[in-house]
């Protein structure tokens, strides 16, 4: 299925722990690629065009592996998810976003689809996420174009008070979709183990 190829982008965000910069990496990148060209599968069966959000470190892995994916170095100073969120809406301010984690391992074509719907029979909300006994999952999400530019103007003018993707969310007009029970082991992550 493909999803209005012409005004959607989707966006893996690659952001890792800091403590991960200073080991011997060769095993965590093995890894990470194979997490990253999951991400990468799924969301190209539903859009045209992928973006990799990546911090300044990660930019040189990135390059060598991926070059042929537009790779944007995160240039907020808010640090986190959202950083790396507003950085590619920087590049693409008129373009709808799905967004995933590359931790995120156990997402499914069947769940990318249950957004979709989602989004299609529920139109007029800025993002669309899940979330199960009030914990918010921000990935994998919609985030419209519209609704990132309330969050930009938030952060712009000083009243973006945190770094946390789940506040801007909650400030911000959300659909939560309930997590059925076969999509529960969609939402467990990759741990870093090193």
């Amino acid at each position: 299925m493909n999803f209005y190829k012409k005004k959607w982008i989707g966006v893996i965000l690659c952001g890792r722990r800091p403590n991960l910069y200073s080991v011997d990496k060769s095993v965590f990148h093995e890894e990470e690629n194979k997490l990253v060209s999951h991400s990468y599968n799924l969301l190209n069966s539903v859009v045209q065009y992928i973006v990799l959000s990546v911090n300044e470190k990660q930019f040189p892995f990135y390059k060598n592996n991926y070059n042929d994916t537009e790779i944007i170095i995160d240039s907020n100073k808010l640090g986190g998810s959202l950083s790396g969120i507003l950085s590619v809406f920087n590049a693409y301010r008129n373009f709808n976003f799905i967004v995933t984690s590359y931790k995120m391992r156990n997402i499914t074509n069947d769940l990318l689809n249950d957004l979709i719907y989602n989004y299609n029979n529920q139109p007029g909300y800025d993002f669309y996420v899940y979330n199960k006994a009030d914990i918010i999952e921000p990935f994998c999400g919609i985030y419209t174009a519209k609704g990132l530019e309330n969050i930009h103007t938030l952060y712009n003018e000083g009243y973006l008070k945190t770094n946390s993707l789940i506040e801007s969310i909650k400030l911000s007009n959300t659909l939560f979709l309930p997590i059925k029970n076969n999509f529960n082991e969609c939402f467990k992550p990759f741990v870093e183990t090193i």
